[in-house]
């Protein structure tokens, strides 16, 4: 099973981007978005290794906030886009 969730853009690379994962970054493809004009500090939301959409921080707020109820999560930065 693949998660989905939302993460925020820290750098912007050739096809790539890296994302906010906790205290760590990681790449992930941006391939699917080639038309998208991404820019740091957009939120994304991400399966794997790949971004499927950007989100407006109003969207990426309501995802985590569901994805937290869900699994009872209580990480305040994760809810704060």
């Amino acid at each position: 099973m693949c998660l989905m969730a939302p993460l925020r853009i820290v750098a912007i690379e050739a096809g790539s981007c890296l994302v906010q994962v906790g205290d760590h970054t990681e790449r992930v493809t941006t391939l699917p978005l080639a038309d998208a004009e991404l820019a740091e500090g957009d939120w994304l939301l991400v399966a794997g290794s790949m971004a499927i959409r950007r989100l407006e921080p109003d969207q990426a707020g309501l995802v985590t906030e569901a994805f937290e109820r869900a699994h009872g999560s209580s990480d305040q930065e994760a809810r704060d886009p």
